[in-house]
């Protein structure tokens, strides 16, 4: 009975907590319950800066491409996290309402404040040295003060011709050639002005002729996250620098992957233009390489060289027959195949203005993957066959981007090397040139190849 009761009264009890807890909840006071965390708000992410440093240099009908380069863009106009800064050597006796006729060097800055209007200052005559590694470093040097970024880009436009030897004063040719002073820019000196600048670049552009080679991309490597490059004739189409402001502005994400896709759009866009304005067929590329990659297309470009070498000296020990039974390929089998490689013409250096010489009209250059490819085809030594498997898939991962049109003979262009033979490695003064003294040859030892060889170029 005692139990009885007992289970009554806790019965009694509960009842009355069950009638006090919804008592509670009518009258509004809520039950514990565990605190609601605010979600977190996004801060918005500010856009990363860029600044364009764009140093140019007219001739022929450059002067003319130029102005229409800079019209545009001043066009276009910059958004509050570009800028433009520019310095241009016009040609003497090119008049426009830019140029007054004396030649010389005039620097600008363009961006969305108080310069958004083409404005230009003359800080050298006719005769200044675009040459001299000190005035490549103090452009630089000069856009980093009036117009500091995160990024900095920089554009080279004027004629180009890649590594190749020169005549006279000129040990070497390479970019910006100046009809004033008749002289390029040559990788040895763009290479000491950018180590005096001492600035890393998010990518150097080459508007300009012949210049994705081996010899330059790895010179600069280290200057620059990217390089963007054409290996044939380049087309000055006038909105190279307004195509490039809208594409940086556009982008919404910091970072390589929303540069790279900022790049894509403005290949897009150049790609379209040199479609219309190639009629004839010309053979055109461009190519965005990660210069993260040339470091492993040298190593592969190096066990080629030595592949390549001794079975030279592999023939000048048990002979040409021998060399057949063993490979099913002699040197004169792979120096045949060789002569037809791909190469990179320069059919506008038809200009006696800017070709020097009768041989400087023509580009020693050829496609690396296509060399490779017929060295393996040509003598089937398993040593060469692997390096040369290796270059090519190396220079493929090294593309980021890649547009190419009316190529004769060939799918896809890789990157320009040096080819030449023993004769002409003399007579046309390579080693005067300082070919051997290249951070490419010295990384691959590739003047070992073309000092030796016979080949009968066709070219």
């Amino acid at each position: 009975m005692k139990r009885y009761f007992h289970n009554i009264n806790i019965g009694i009890v509960l009842l009355a907590m069950l009638f006090v807890a919804a008592a509670c909840t009518e009258q509004g006071t809520e039950p514990d319950t565990p605190p609601v965390t605010p979600p977190e708000i996004e801060e918005p992410v500010e856009p990363e800066s860029y600044t364009i440093m764009y140093f140019a240099c007219g001739g022929g009908t450059l002067d003319n491409g130029i102005e229409i380069v800079l019209r545009s863009a001043e066009l276009v106009g910059c958004r509050e996290n570009i800028k433009v800064t520019g310095s241009v050597k016009w040609t003497s006796g090119r008049t426009s309402n830019i140029a007054s006729g004396d030649g010389g060097v005039y620097r600008f800055m363009l961006d969305s404040d108080e310069n958004s209007e083409l404005r230009f200052e003359q800080v050298g005559d006719k005769e200044y040295p675009l040459y001299d590694p000190e005035n490549i470093a103090d452009f630089v040097a000069w856009s980093k003060s009036v117009a500091p970024a995160d990024n900095y880009i920089l554009i080279l436009a004027g004629h180009g011709n890649g590594w190749h030897p020169g005549v006279g004063l000129i040990a070497t040719r390479g970019t910006l050639r100046d009809t004033d002073t008749k002289r390029y820019i040559s990788l040895g000196e763009l290479d000491e002005g950018l180590a005096l600048a001492d600035t890393h670049f998010k990518m150097i552009m080459f508007n300009s002729c012949l210049m994705s080679t081996m010899e330059y991309l790895t010179a600069l490597s280290d200057d620059a996250d990217y390089i963007f490059a054409p290996n044939h004739v380049s087309i000055l189409l006038g909105s190279e620098l307004s195509f490039l402001l809208t594409n940086l502005g556009d982008m919404e994400e910091p970072g390589n992957e929303a540069f790279i896709a900022a790049m894509e759009n403005y290949y897009a866009d150049i790609a379209d233009l040199m479609m219309l304005y190639s009629e004839d067929e010309s053979s055109l590329d461009i190519i965005l390489t990660d210069t993260r990659r040339i470091e492993a297309i040298n190593k592969a470009i190096k066990r080629l060289t030595d592949a390549i070498v001794a079975l030279y000296e592999e023939e000048a020990k048990i002979g040409a027959e021998a060399m057949e039974r063993k490979y099913g390929g002699s040197i004169a089998t792979l120096e045949a195949s060789l002569s037809q490689s791909y190469n990179f013409l320069t059919t506008h250096l038809d200009d006696e203005e800017i070709a020097e010489t009768e041989y400087m009209r023509q580009s020693f250059t050829c496609d690396l993957a296509d060399v490779a490819t017929r060295a393996a085809v040509a003598i089937g030594s398993p040593g060469l066959v692997t390096a040369a498997n290796d270059v090519i898939a190396r220079c493929w991962e090294a593309q980021k981007i890649y547009y190419a049109q009316g190529l004769w003979d060939i799918e896809k262009v890789s990157y320009a090397i040096t080819l030449t033979n023993s004769q002409r490695w003399i007579s046309y003064g390579y080693d005067r040139g300082g070919y051997c003294e290249t951070l490419f040859d010295q990384t691959t030892g590739w003047s070992r190849f073309l000092s030796i060889n016979t080949i009968e170029l066709r070219y």
